[in-house]
């Protein structure tokens, strides 16, 4: 694009690659137009779409795609639009190499473009599928959540934002375009650690070019160590390696601890230090026949040290400094007798102290399969996922929802609770061997790495549900696998140097439960976890609680939804429900499940849900995307609509409202019921499918209301025909 400023009043071929980059993000010019109002015409309605866009991407809200705006629609000035060449954006309609290497990077994060497919979806062209899985990606990662493959998401998944830059070799730096020895010894240094440039290749990429995939084996390097994440090999990295910045390595002989032992140091003080790490299972490399205690602090040294202050909650530098030594019982500057250290507590756990909570991946679902199985193997993995929420309750509400293409069996946690997603008779997506008996004949067992997590306890929770499930199904421990067993993949990368511990583990806990435990076995406590309709409530009440409260309010916003969230638990009596609506305002479940067939009754006359031939299928259709909400509801109340609500005709939908308030009261088991409060104050229905299906959750609960308090026809009827909009935008009305 040559133009650096595009405005209202312009008109041409730029103007209409503008549009169609909004058309593309979900923001439309004219949505009611064949065209979607792509005519190369920079009018009104083009310059909303431009401010909606503005807005949403927080950026300069004034209607003149600038720039900046240019920019973060992928249109760079000076550059062609839809451009294959990988530079600081990749966006749907893109094609070629770079978006191969996005769509491989998506597929080893377990975010499948195609899961179907041969390949997994990487065939090179960023169309609906692959769009789909950055958006899933940006999701779980906490991003910008736009499809768009921009420098956020492209850093996060390990991917230079210019594929195409090349760099001068120095003798402290390298970079991708380097060759030569330098870059053989830190390939070599990055498969002693675990990180493959090409795990496939015999020579597991070791071949002294610098090229895509050794950039992606520092990267992740770099993010397992703590380093900065740019790619790159620097002295900081180097180090970390074992290797000094002239690639050389150094070899500092050291006889005595001093107060710090460092990589490249060697001699009797660095030897009773691997010792010390071997006592407590963190083998410098256990595949030799003296587990790596050498005297030599090499790269298997520094990765057995990280490993083992991560475990113990030290400062993770691979460098043994007094903390570390004084940790494994190796004081600064003592002598031949000092004190045995205590190691660390890997007993096995007790299955009298775990609840299970069932949490099935609902049927219909791409990611439940339903092939049956008989268990022959259990394969352990690790989330990968440190944001602090990412805990077991997290990945159970994530592995449900409709887009998610992976599945397995079991979450734990440091929690008491663990999650299960799949009945044991029926497989899932989780081992990365396709229809081999990983996929096929294992149970999946994930284990969270959430930052704040205890992941002693964690293992210790993992430890005796593998114990249980071997007993229940006849597995041999030698059955109890990795996921790199399957298919190679770094996984559970902080149990692969140290799983013959985590079987010891396995092997000593107390997976029965005892005689008093059995007698007492009335009196357990069940554990109920808030599945809120529109917000992400981490939170557990048991059965212990009378009327509970989560009167903190929760913070909703699902991008199209704004607003507050609070609620209560009750045990009991659903009659004790506290509500803060009328009477006058309530709809019974009975009469909500009618009026949902007279609203789409109503959207047939108006000929609002085109190519839909009855209510019978619409309402199938919707119960596709809300089923699981509504079935469950006994009431709901919303606030009245006797004020003057307002409705643009164009995108985005936005309601012009003061407020609505919306209560909701479902039963979540026998006697256990939650009430919660949703008060909005903007409701914006320009966004992605995901969020969409909160929207029509919404809509259909006030049209529901609306019809029971016989609102004015037009104020019905405009309703209606965004719930129309909405559900004409989702893939079950496409």
């Amino acid at each position: 694009m040559n133009s650096t400023v595009l405005r209202i009043g312009d008109s041409g071929s730029e103007v209409e690659q503008l549009q169609q980059a909004l058309v593309d993000n979900n923001f439309y010019p004219d949505i009611n137009a064949s065209d979607n109002g792509i005519d190369g015409i920079f009018g009104p309605k083009t310059e909303d779409a431009v401010e909606r866009f503005q807005s949403v991407n927080n950026l300069t809200i004034d209607g003149i795609a600038g720039p900046e705006t240019l920019e973060a629609l992928g249109l760079n000035s000076n550059e062609s639009s839809g451009s294959s060449s990988g530079g600081t954006v990749l966006r749907p309609g893109d094609t070629g190499e770079f978006v191969s290497e996005l769509q491989e990077k998506l597929v080893n994060n377990n975010f499948y473009p195609d899961i179907n497919a041969d390949n997994n979806g990487i065939d090179g062209i960023y169309g609906p599928k692959t769009e789909d899985a950055v958006r899933r990606y940006q999701t779980m990662n906490g991003l910008t959540v736009d499809g768009i493959a921009g420098p956020e998401t492209l850093t996060s998944l390990g991917l230079r934002e210019d594929s195409s830059d090349e760099f001068e070799n120095t003798n402290s730096i390298f970079q991708s375009g380097d060759s030569g020895n330098g870059v053989k010894v830190i390939q070599q240094a990055l498969v002693d650690n675990n990180f493959y440039p090409d795990i496939q290749a015999p020579d597991n990429g070791v071949d002294g070019i610098y090229g895509p995939k050794t950039e992606d084996a520092v990267r992740r390097y770099q993010i397992m160590n703590g380093l900065t994440v740019d790619g790159i090999a620097g002295p900081e990295t180097l180090t970390s390696l074992g290797i000094s910045g002239g690639g050389s390595g150094s070899e500092r002989s050291s006889g005595s601890y001093g107060s710090t032992l460092y990589p490249g140091d060697s001699g009797d003080a660095v030897r009773r230090l691997q010792e010390e790490l071997v006592q407590n299972y963190f083998y410098p490399n256990r595949d030799e026949e003296n587990n790596g205690v050498d005297g030599i602090y090499g790269p298997d040294t520094e990765d057995a040290v990280r490993r083992y202050q991560t475990m113990n909650g030290l400062t993770v530098d691979g460098i043994a400094g007094p903390e570390t030594l004084g940790s494994l019982g190796l004081k600064a500057d003592s002598s031949e007798d000092s004190e045995d250290p205590e190691g660390t507590d890997f007993s096995g756990g007790a299955i009298g102290d775990i609840t299970f909570n069932q949490e099935f991946i609902p049927a219909s679902n791409n990611n439940r399969p339903q092939y049956t199985m008989s268990p022959d193997y259990i394969t352990i993995h690790e989330t990968a996922n440190t944001a602090p929420g990412a805990t077991a309750h997290m990945h159970a509400m994530y592995v449900k929802n409709p887009s998610t293409s992976v599945s397995w069996h079991f979450t734990v946690d440091d929690r008491p609770v663990i999650f299960q997603h799949l009945p044991l008779y029926e497989t899932g997506f989780h081992a990365g061997d396709g229809s081999g008996d990983g996929n096929r004949n294992s149970i999946g067992i994930e284990l969270c790495v959430n930052d704040g997590g205890d992941f002693r306890q964690t293992r210790k929770n993992a430890a005796v549900l593998v114990r249980k499930l071997m007993d229940d199904y006849d597995i041999p421990i030698s059955n109890v696998v990795t996921h790199n067993h399957w298919s190679g993949k770094r996984c559970p990368a902080n149990l692969l140097n140290q799983f013959d511990s985590f079987l010891n583990q396995v092997m000593d806990s107390q997976h029965k439960k005892t005689d008093d435990e059995e007698e007492d076995e009335s009196e357990d406590i069940t554990y109920y976890n808030l599945n809120s309709h529109f917000a992400d409530i981490d939170e557990q009440f048991t059965s212990e609680s009378t009327t509970l409260s989560y009167s903190t309010s929760y913070e909703v916003n699902l991008g199209s939804l704004k607003g507050k969230l609070t609620g209560s638990i009750i045990f009991g009596d659903a009659e004790e429900s506290d509500w803060d609506l009328p009477a006058d305002q309530a709809l019974e479940g009975n009469l909500l499940d009618s009026n949902i067939n007279k609203i789409l009754n109503k959207m047939m006359e108006e000929s609002l849900l085109p190519g839909i031939s009855d209510v019978g299928e619409a309402r199938a259709k919707l119960d596709e995307i809300i089923g699981d909400k509504i079935s469950n509801l006994m009431e709901v109340r919303v606030s009245t609509f006797d004020r003057d609500w307002g409705f643009n005709s164009d995108f985005p939908y936005i309601v012009d409202i003061t407020y609505i308030t919306v209560e909701l009261l479902y039963e979540i088991d026998s006697n256990v019921y939650v009430k919660e409060k949703l008060t909005l104050d903007e409701i914006d229905w320009d966004k992605d499918d995901e969020l969409r299906y909160a929207l029509v959750f919404i809509l259909v609960i006030v049209a529901a209301v609306m019809f029971a308090k016989a609102v004015s026809v037009a104020t019905l009827i405009a309703w209606l025909k965004h719930l129309a909009r909405v559900l004409r935008l989702l893939p079950t009305f496409a």
